[in-house]
């Protein structure tokens, strides 16, 4: 398939339509948006049930995240875990060393430099992470292009009263 990739429905809605292209609402299936954030699944390892507790509120707070996101929120959770602990390892063998200590190393046979496992590994995740992200439109660039309505702000029961009493 060639071209742009189909956006979502559910993030041309938040999005705006500027194009005024007709949404198919009809044919596009719509999943069910949970009336809570979902819990973790119990496969993810602590670090990336971490991040999914730290990522899911605002996802789902938003709208974008639907009960048949889990999976792929599952597969981001355990990238950035794996980032995020790529990116720890190397700051503890760069600590009071050279700060590249953790990023490059000799070769074998000591005739240059090359990457080390760890920063391979920090960019490889980086690579799975960023595409995944964007799909829920939490990259900059798809955030600023997001027109999340404000909530309705919630009368308390004196303002409730208040406005009775006047009309």
């Amino acid at each position: 398939m060639k071209g742009r990739k189909p956006v979502p429905t559910n993030l041309k809605l938040i999005r705006g339509n500027p194009g005024r292209r007709p949404i198919d609402l009809e044919n596009e299936p719509q999943p069910e948006i949970p009336a809570r954030p979902p819990a973790p699944p119990a496969y993810l390892p602590g670090m990336a049930k971490k991040i999914w507790r730290e990522v899911a509120p605002s996802l789902h707070m938003t709208g974008r995240l639907t009960v048949d996101d889990g999976p792929l929120l599952a597969a981001l959770c355990l990238e950035l875990a794996q980032w995020r602990e790529s990116v720890k390892q190397m700051s503890e063998l760069a600590r009071g060393k050279n700060p590249l200590a953790g990023v490059i190393t000799k070769t074998a046979d000591g005739s240059g430099l090359m990457f080390t496992i760890l920063q391979k590994l920090k960019n490889r995740t980086l690579q799975n992470i960023l595409p995944i992200a964007a799909l829920f439109g939490m990259s900059p660039a798809e955030r600023a292009r997001l027109k999340i309505a404000p909530p309705e702000e919630k009368q308390s029961a004196a303002d409730k009263f208040r406005s009775r009493k006047r009309g």
